[in-house]
């Protein structure tokens, strides 16, 4: 598992003339090599949603085309978190925890990862699946036993 997205602070010098407030924005992809960084191949990830939160509360939110953005934020600490019910099952996220902090300060840009990976997948198998499984095995066991009592019985002693 790659090491979570984590917190964020830039501090920027006091700028001359009027602020325009700071700007976050970040990426989705699927991370193949799960390195936590975007390398030529590795499939970005579109359509998801983005939440912004400042103090747990959504004050915006985005849609991921894979790249994302906030604009005109007053200085301040914000979270930044993937609506899961918005990415393919597909994928997994390959990031612990569920959000990243990070801290406006001035005018400036901070850019946030989701690295995700392709999720394993899961067989689901019905109750007659499942039994006709057991009997395949069940089987594939008895044969193997019947095959080492003949190599068994045809060693010379």
């Amino acid at each position: 598992t790659t090491p979570g997205p984590t917190t964020v602070t830039t501090v920027v010098p006091a700028e001359r003339g009027p602020r325009t407030g700071g700007t976050i924005s970040g990426t989705l992809w699927v991370d193949i090599n799960g390195n936590g960084k975007i390398d030529p191949g590795e499939q970005p990830i579109e359509g998801a949603k983005v939440r912004l939160l400042r103090n747990g509360v959504v004050v915006a939110t985005a849609t991921a085309s894979p790249d994302f953005q906030f604009t005109n934020l007053p200085a301040g600490e914000y979270s930044v978190e993937v609506d899961p019910t918005t990415v393919s099952t597909a994928f997994a996220p390959a990031f612990t925890g569920s959000s990243v902090k990070v801290t406006v300060a001035g005018a400036n840009q901070t850019n946030v990862r989701f690295p995700y990976r392709v999720a394993p997948r899961q067989l689901s198998l019905t109750g007659a699946e499942s039994q006709a499984m057991a009997m395949v095995a069940t089987l594939l066991l008895l044969c193997g036993s019947v095959m080492l009592l003949g190599l068994r019985r045809r060693r010379p002693r």
